[in-house]
């Protein structure tokens, strides 16, 4: 056999890995604005206002606008692809942002919990209304912030929105103790129901 006649191999040559890999289980990634960008320096960022928040050095401001871009409006698929396309003007970013330095900074902000999942909400939501989902937002921020993780604050929520409380007693105790559990989202219900989870005995002042 010649060397003309050698078959060639007509592969493409493999792309880098998908970017899903610093973000296990979000499909759709948004940054969360409840978990600030701030600036710590002329190249470095901190995600969220924790004492311990992850720090990312080496930043440009096209990796932060690159960042802003992620509104839950893409798949991983398709950021993958702009990468692959031309990393120079990803979302029309004047100045490149590189698969590497989108890697780090994605992997920071998942530790950070600045990542959602737009593909994703808390089970329960699907059946309120708009108004009630909308005064639900700042308890499932909180959740975020708190877990860092938005899978496990959608559970959260879940669990709690399942959760069923009942007050058993009368007068003012009683009543100040069912406001309270109502003002925290929890459900309440009769002292008779099945259904509940927690009894909370409020006969009384306790001495």
């Amino acid at each position: 056999m010649t060397p003309d006649s050698q078959s060639v191999s007509t592969d493409p040559t493999p792309g880098p890995p998908s970017l899903a890999r610093q973000a296990p289980g979000i499909s759709r990634p948004v940054l969360r604005r409840d978990c600030p960008m701030i600036w710590r320096g002329t190249d470095i960022i901190q995600f969220g206002t924790d004492g311990d928040a992850p720090i990312l050095d080496r930043v440009s401001p096209a990796l932060v606008r690159w960042l802003l871009t992620l509104d839950g409006l893409r798949t991983w698929e398709q950021i993958d692809a702009e990468f692959a396309a031309d990393p120079a003007q990803i979302n029309g970013s004047p100045a490149p942002v590189s698969h590497d330095e989108a890697r780090r900074a994605l992997s920071a902000a998942a530790r950070a919990g600045s990542l959602d999942d737009a593909a994703a909400l808390p089970h329960h939501w699907r059946w309120l209304r708009l108004a009630d989902r909308d005064r639900s937002r700042a308890d499932r921020a909180a959740a975020a912030l708190t877990c860092r993780d938005s899978l496990q604050a959608n559970e959260l929520m879940d669990r709690r929105h399942a959760l069923v409380v009942g007050v058993t007693g009368a007068g003012r105790l009683a009543d100040e103790i069912t406001a309270t559990i109502e003002l925290s989202g929890l459900s309440i219900a009769s002292e008779a129901s099945p259904a509940i989870d927690i009894l909370v005995l409020a006969d009384g002042a306790h001495p």
